[in-house]
Protein backbone atom coordinates (compact mmCIF):
# COMPACT_ATOMS: atom_id res chain seq x y z
CA UNK A 1 0.00 0.00 0.00
CA UNK A 2 2.90 2.11 1.00
CA UNK A 3 4.10 1.99 -2.76
CA UNK A 4 1.05 2.45 -3.99
CA UNK A 5 0.73 5.55 -2.08
CA UNK A 6 4.33 6.97 -3.11
CA UNK A 7 4.05 5.78 -6.89
CA UNK A 8 0.67 8.09 -6.40
CA UNK A 9 2.73 10.65 -4.66
CA UNK A 10 5.40 10.70 -7.41
CA UNK A 11 2.95 10.72 -9.93
CA UNK A 12 1.10 13.61 -8.98
CA UNK A 13 4.37 15.36 -8.07
CA UNK A 14 5.49 15.07 -11.33
CA UNK A 15 2.41 16.12 -13.07
CA UNK A 16 2.58 18.97 -11.16
CA UNK A 17 6.18 19.73 -12.67
CA UNK A 18 5.04 19.17 -15.97
CA UNK A 19 2.09 21.43 -15.52
CA UNK A 20 4.64 24.16 -13.88
CA UNK A 21 6.86 23.57 -17.17
CA UNK A 22 4.05 23.64 -19.71
CA UNK A 23 2.95 26.89 -18.30
CA UNK A 24 6.68 28.32 -18.46
CA UNK A 25 6.97 26.76 -22.11
CA UNK A 26 3.55 28.54 -22.62
CA UNK A 27 4.62 31.91 -21.54
CA UNK A 28 7.72 31.51 -23.58
CA UNK A 29 5.92 31.22 -26.76
CA UNK A 30 3.35 33.72 -26.00
CA UNK A 31 6.67 36.08 -25.40
CA UNK A 32 8.42 34.53 -28.90
CA UNK A 33 4.68 35.34 -30.60
CA UNK A 34 4.11 38.67 -29.44
CA UNK A 35 8.02 39.87 -30.00
CA UNK A 36 7.56 38.06 -33.45
CA UNK A 37 4.12 40.02 -33.54
CA UNK A 38 5.53 43.01 -33.06
CA UNK A 39 8.33 43.08 -35.51
CA UNK A 40 5.87 41.96 -38.19
CA UNK A 41 4.06 45.04 -37.52
CA UNK A 42 6.94 47.33 -37.19
CA UNK A 43 8.41 46.27 -40.59
CA UNK A 44 4.82 46.41 -42.07
CA UNK A 45 4.39 49.84 -40.70
CA UNK A 46 8.22 51.12 -41.72
CA UNK A 47 6.65 49.57 -45.29
CA UNK A 48 3.52 51.66 -45.61
CA UNK A 49 5.26 54.69 -44.19
CA UNK A 50 7.94 54.26 -46.90
CA UNK A 51 5.35 53.94 -49.13
CA UNK A 52 3.29 56.66 -47.78
CA UNK A 53 6.36 58.72 -48.65
CA UNK A 54 6.79 57.84 -51.82
CA UNK A 55 3.39 58.46 -52.45
CA UNK A 56 3.55 62.42 -51.39
CA UNK A 57 6.47 62.97 -53.50
CA UNK A 58 5.62 62.28 -56.35
CA UNK A 59 2.21 64.07 -56.06
CA UNK A 60 4.60 66.49 -54.82
CA UNK A 61 6.15 66.26 -58.06
CA UNK A 62 3.12 66.23 -60.19
CA UNK A 63 1.65 69.06 -58.52
CA UNK A 64 4.56 71.27 -59.04
CA UNK A 65 5.07 70.03 -63.10
CA UNK A 66 1.19 71.13 -62.96
CA UNK A 67 1.95 74.50 -61.41
CA UNK A 68 4.85 75.47 -63.41
CA UNK A 69 2.74 74.40 -66.78
CA UNK A 70 -0.14 76.92 -65.25
CA UNK A 71 2.57 79.44 -64.60
CA UNK A 72 4.03 79.08 -67.91
CA UNK A 73 0.76 79.61 -69.91
CA UNK A 74 -0.94 82.38 -67.82
CA UNK A 75 2.77 84.34 -68.39
CA UNK A 76 2.73 83.39 -71.96
CA UNK A 77 -1.39 84.61 -72.38
CA UNK A 78 0.53 87.62 -70.06
CA UNK A 79 2.80 88.53 -72.64
CA UNK A 80 0.18 88.25 -75.26
CA UNK A 81 -1.77 90.91 -74.16
CA UNK A 82 1.12 92.87 -73.25
CA UNK A 83 2.04 92.60 -76.90
CA UNK A 84 -1.44 93.55 -77.85
CA UNK A 85 -1.75 96.26 -75.55
CA UNK A 86 1.62 97.80 -76.53
CA UNK A 87 1.94 97.38 -79.78
CA UNK A 88 -1.54 96.58 -81.54
CA UNK A 89 -3.47 99.38 -79.45
CA UNK A 90 -3.38 102.13 -82.34
CA UNK A 91 -5.02 99.61 -84.50
CA UNK A 92 -7.78 98.32 -81.89
CA UNK A 93 -8.50 102.35 -81.80
CA UNK A 94 -9.02 102.90 -85.30
CA UNK A 95 -11.01 99.83 -85.37
CA UNK A 96 -12.94 101.28 -82.47
CA UNK A 97 -13.80 104.40 -83.84
CA UNK A 98 -14.61 103.00 -87.39
CA UNK A 99 -17.14 101.16 -85.77
CA UNK A 100 -18.32 104.41 -83.74
CA UNK A 101 -18.10 106.37 -87.23
CA UNK A 102 -20.29 103.33 -89.36
CA UNK A 103 -22.87 103.78 -86.01
CA UNK A 104 -23.25 107.23 -86.72
CA UNK A 105 -22.21 107.88 -83.00
CA UNK A 106 -18.55 109.33 -83.85
CA UNK A 107 -17.62 111.84 -86.66
CA UNK A 108 -14.13 112.24 -87.76
CA UNK A 109 -14.69 115.97 -87.36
Amino acid sequence: MDKTINRLFRIERDSEDVAVRLSEEKKELKAQYDKKKDDYLSSTREELNTQLDQMRQDFESKRQEKESDINQKHEATVQTIKHIVEEDEYRFVDQFLEGLTKLGVATDE
